[in-house]
């Protein structure tokens, strides 16, 4: 058994995990889309949540970033620090620059914030979940 890095497993593990990572994070933010109140509320409560992502697009990013993380999971295992919490928090940074930077001043809660973290929370721990079944724990 080897005990080198394994670049090719790493991005093949990587990929498949992201994809499901990719799903999983559709799946939680139709959940929180089913938070946000119906008719006259809606006019007098919080932000509204977020719109699902649709089409290829949250996929071929949740593909690629679970490409990254599985190549960099193989050369530094301490990537995967908090179960792959600490790369989805990275993840909201690199593409979702807007959650992190930019607060909108008439919104008066942090709910949009907290829930696109969240979802990045989300990514990173599927992620970390399935590439460690794919590829095993480093």
């Amino acid at each position: 058994m080897s005990t080198g890095p394994r670049p090719f497993i790493g991005l093949a593990a990587g990929i498949a995990a992201g994809l499901v990572a990719a799903a999983a994070v559709s799946a939680f933010q139709s959940q929180l889309a089913k938070l946000e109140p119906d008719g006259d509320e809606a006019e007098a409560a919080d932000p509204p949540v977020p719109a699902v992502p649709e089409g290829a697009s949250p996929y071929v990013i949740g593909a690629v970033m679970g490409g990254i993380f599985g190549v960099l999971s193989e050369y530094k295992p301490e990537a995967s620090t908090g179960f792959g919490g600490a790369y989805g928090l990275a993840t909201t940074a690199l593409a979702d620059p807007a959650a992190v930077m930019e607060v909108d001043a008439e919104v008066e809660t942090a709910e949009p914030v907290v829930w696109g973290v969240g979802a990045h929370l989300v990514f990173g721990a599927v992620l970390e979940g399935v590439r460690w079944l794919i590829a095993g724990r480093r």
